[in-house]
């Protein structure tokens, strides 16, 4: 930066130089304010001379020489070198400038490891104890923020400091308590090659949601991270041009997670010049040879005090030291903390215990390794038993053993000698890094004495005499296939609060304890989920020299220390118990398993075997343990994994129903449109995630794999909601239909009975609301603006869909007669109706009947049959009434007409049955 300045200062008297420059061939000149005499020959080349007067003024020495470089002639890609006293000062004989060099090429970029010595036209080597980049800057070992960065807050909920230094390190500030806020760290430059940006990090945030990301000129170059637990260096390529590097560490507006802050140990910007003017001496612990572009850290038992070290000095034999020493130490008096034990098979009742150096051996003089003895074989784990040649059996598949020499027993159907993996007496180091038949140590960043975690035999520790910065790991891999469970006890003793013991499953941090006392015996417990684990501790070590103490002393007490390990549930191991098994699982006599009933049956009571659930419930999952009713518009058969649409004309209609205008709905190509059946995650305004499942459960897709509910178990649900803790709840099991539009519009999906908690005594419950819109394509779920849970515990949803629509069916289909041909036939057509308010469905073919063809069923001519006959009866009976009563009226006016003849007078006559 000052040779930056003292160039700005020549520039400035250059110009005031060329204001009083006439154009002539050439001209010298004095700049009043500077001293300095200006010289511009004929081909425009500058040369400056430096004459001030004598009055007042110290003699000018070497230090107070700097140098520049004239602007480049485009003419000819050439510039001159010329020197300068940085100071006014009085020049003697003894301590001239040095002369200009002329026609040196305007561009030479060298290489990381070479620099450009002042004037040379190429390259050099940079000699041992040094090394360059290759024209650029590198920030490590911060005290406090360098000039070139700045540092800001943008809060919207609080108010933050931005990044601070801290113990060598670039942090992003305590924003404990903090939500809603970005702490940034900026960084300006200007790139004259292509080059790189370089940065080493770490993070604890909240998982998914806050963490640390990396900006170039407004785009993401690095993607929020929210946990990254050992340093990681991360290269970015970087153009030529002028550039903005904004580190970011953000969070949303609800909950915090982990440490709550990022780290950055070192930064590295490689294309600001196009060469290093110089090489930079290594620090104090470090060394170089030729031609470096990093220095490396002095081996175990060697140091270098001072900077520029091309090579480190050994340790005496009374001294020692750890990797990147400045000094060495005099070797402690050895103790019994400085061994271990080691043991031999077991014979008949003894094994033979011999003790080792802990290394690296560091003690001297002190107690003595004590002498090699027989004592008594250790007991024979859980699931095991003792043979006669003393040696520890497995139990038969099927028994189990609590160990302590008792002996293997049966196990009753319903419970299963269930394996499980212990570490108490025999911890052991695995074959392979593969992991599967013991612990696999290493050492996952810095120096770890022991090339991670040591095997003691009844425990294992991370070891003695790490590096201050360093990761000692120990990792296994086990095989639950049915689900299980890991616990273990450990201890850590720390001499500071950064240091901390971290356990992993899959990668995912589980635990992390930082200990800053004596210490004290803990204990872990977590539920597994079906499938192979990775397991893993890492003990994690950042001590400064800024601390108390230094660095060698206290990286020498550092320890962590797992006592007991067991891991039950695992496909092969001993049993230690017949385990009763749970529920929705069953299990013979002998079995070493528990078997999950199928979907759509339980366990009975003993769990001996399975029932089918009754009519009208279901139950969707193998080892699921409850039937549920079916919801509305819904039905099933005894022992169904679902329910269907409650119409026999649809019995298979897993994923729709038909309402009570036996309109048809099936949500079936809604589920076949995206992977598994599973919509992707919906974001709400409290930064929660959602996953819906219409046929299924969100469990059959990768896309909803952050599922899981706080004990770790996959949910098993059509809908899923991620909280922002990154655990997981059901919203929803029990699927119902519900006519709540005019008919044939749309209709609404419920999904009740899900998870309760501390925030939700009853089960949640979510609705979405299918509006049928034939234009809407395959459409999305969406949240209204008010968001997702409106109502406490109960959540909404909006899909506009063409599959919310009926299914077109005969009820939407207008049948259309032609007329009657000469062949006595006519045409009979089929169009849907208009608006056609359906979806899906096909029109019968055109077809051709004969026109006098009239159809009538059986049972209608029967009936007109009867009626007929019974109208001919009632017919024939009254027409023989009247005539038998005419027939009466006849034969009596025929006697009457007899009388008259004979002179007789009917006066009167009365037919009796008219009474």
């Amino acid at each position: 930066m000052a040779r930056v300045a003292n160039w700005l200062i020549l520039t400035l008297g250059l110009l005031s130089a060329l204001m009083l420059f006439k154009a002539s061939a050439s001209s010298d000149f004095t700049d009043k304010i500077t001293g300095n005499t200006f010289f511009v020959p004929d081909e425009g080349q500058c040369t400056v001379t430096w004459t001030p007067t004598s009055d007042g003024l110290s003699d000018c020495q070497e230090s107070d020489i700097e140098y520049t470089y004239t602007r480049c002639n485009p003419a000819t890609s050439k510039r001159s070198l010329t020197h300068f006293f940085s100071k006014p000062c009085k020049q003697t004989a003894a301590v001239p400038l040095p002369p200009d060099v002329h026609d040196l090429s305007c561009v030479v970029s060298c290489d990381a490891g070479e620099y450009l010595r002042p004037g040379a036209a190429t390259c050099e080597q940079c000699p041992a104890g040094t090394f360059s980049i290759g024209g650029g800057s590198r920030w490590h070992g911060f005290t406090e923020l360098p000039a070139e960065f700045t540092t800001s807050c943008d809060a919207s909920r609080g108010e933050c400091n931005g990044w601070v230094a801290q113990d060598g390190l670039l942090n992003s500030g305590d924003l404990s308590g903090i939500n809603g806020v970005a702490s940034i760290l900026t960084l300006n430059v200007e790139i004259v090659k292509p080059g790189n940006l370089k940065y080493e990090y770490r993070v604890d945030a909240e998982m998914g949601y806050d963490g640390l990301m990396v900006l170039m000129d407004g785009n993401l170059v690095m993607y929020r991270q929210s946990f990254q637990f050992e340093y990681k260096m991360v290269t970015v390529p970087i153009s030529v041009g002028v550039h903005r590097i904004e580190f970011m560490y953000v969070k949303d507006i609800v909950y915090s997670g982990g440490e709550d802050k990022a780290w950055i140990r070192s930064i590295e910007i490689v294309g600001t010049e196009h060469n290093d003017a110089s090489c930079t001496s290594c620090p104090p612990g470090y060394f170089s040879s030729a031609g470096a572009n990093q220095c490396t850290p002095c081996p175990s038992n060697t140091a270098s005090a001072q900077e520029g070290a091309a090579e480190c000095s050994p340790c005496s034999d009374s001294e020692y030291s750890l990797p990147a020493a400045t000094a060495c130490i005099a070797r402690p008096a050895c103790t019994n903390h400085d061994w271990y034990e080691t043991y031999g098979s077991c014979g008949g009742q003894t094994r033979l215990m011999t003790h080792l150096w802990s290394e690296p051996h560091i003690c001297q003089g002190g107690e003595p390794l004590p002498p090699a003895e027989m004592v008594a074989c250790a007991p024979c784990e859980s699931g095991s038993y003792r043979g006669t040649s003393g040696e520890c059996i497995a139990c038969p598949e099927g028994e189990a053993s609590p160990g302590a020499g008792l002996a293997c027993y049966t196990c009753p159907a319903g419970t299963a000698a269930a394996p499980e993996l212990v570490y108490d007496h025999a911890f052991k180091k695995a074959s392979s890094s593969n992991a599967e038949d013991g612990i696999w140590p290493s050492c996952d960043s810095g120096f770890c004495s022991s090339g991670g975690w040591r095997m003691l035999g009844n425990r294992m520790d991370s070891g003695l005499s790490n590096s201050p910065m360093s990761d000692s790991a120990a990792m296994t891999i086990v095989d639950t296939p049915n689900g299980g469970s890991v616990e273990f006890n450990y201890s850590v003793t720390s001499s500071n609060v950064y240091n901390r013991l971290k356990f992993f499953i899959d990668g995912r941090p589980k635990m992390f304890r930082p200990v800053a006392e004596e210490a004290s015996i803990f204990s872990f417990y977590s539920r597994l989920s079906p499938g192979r684990h990775e397991l893993k501790w890492v003990f994690h070590k950042e001590t400064y020299a800024s601390m108390e103490g230094g660095t060698n002393e206290q990286s020498a007490a550092d320890l962590a220390t797992v006592f007991w390990v067991r891991v039950a549930g695992v496909k092969e191991g001993n049993a230690g118990q017949c385990v009763t098994c749970a529920d929705g699982f069953f299990s013979k006599e002998k079995s070493s398993t528990c078997s999950p009933c199928s979907a759509g049956f339980l366990a009975n009571p003993d769990h001996t075997e399975c029932k089918a659930c009754p009519p009208g419930t279901f139950q969707p999952v193998p080892g699921g343990n409850e039937c549920k009713v079916c919801g509305t518009s819904q039905d099933s058969l005894p022992g169904s994994p679902y329910c269907v649409g409650g119409n026999p004309l649809f019995s298979n209609l897993q994923c729709g129903f038909v309402d009570s205008n036996n309109l048809v709905f099936d949500l079936k190509p809604l589920a076949l449109a995206v992977d598994g059946g599973v919509y992707p995650g919906l974001h709400d305004n409290r930064s929660m995630t959602y996953y819906i499942s219409l046929c299924g459960d969100v469990s059959n897709s990768s896309v909803s794999s952050q599922c899981y509910d706080g004990k770790g178990d996959r949910i098993h649900a059509p809908v899923c909601q991620v909280t922002t803790r990154n655990y997981a709840h059901a919203i929803g099991r029990t699927k119902a239909f519900h006519e709540t539009h005019p008919a044939g519009t749309g209709f609404t999906l419920s999904y009740s009975d899900g998870d309760k908690s501390s925030s939700c005594a009853s089960p949640r419950f979510t609705n979405i609301s299918f509006t049928c819109d034939l234009d809407a394509g395959i459409g999305q779920p969406q949240i209204d603006q008010g968001g997702v849970e409106q109502t406490r515990c109960q959540y909404s949803f909006q899909w506009r869909t063409r599959y919310a629509c009926p299914v077109c069916t005969g009820q939407h289909m207008v049948r259309e007669v032609g007329e009657c041909g000469p062949d006595g036939t006519r045409s009979v057509k089929f169009f849907w109706q208009e608006p056609k308010l359906c979806v899906g469905g096909r029109l019968p073919s055109s077809e051709i009947e004969e026109c006098e063809v009239v159809v009538v069923e059986k049972n209608t001519a029967f009936i007109a049959t009867a009626i007929v006959a019974g109208l001919l009866l009632v017919f024939a009976v009254s027409f023989g009434a009247l005539y038998i009563r005419h027939r009466r009226m006849y034969q009596a006016y025929s006697m009457l007409k007899e009388q008259n003849d004979a002179d007789l007078e009917l006066e009167a006559y009365v037919d009796e049955e008219d009474f």
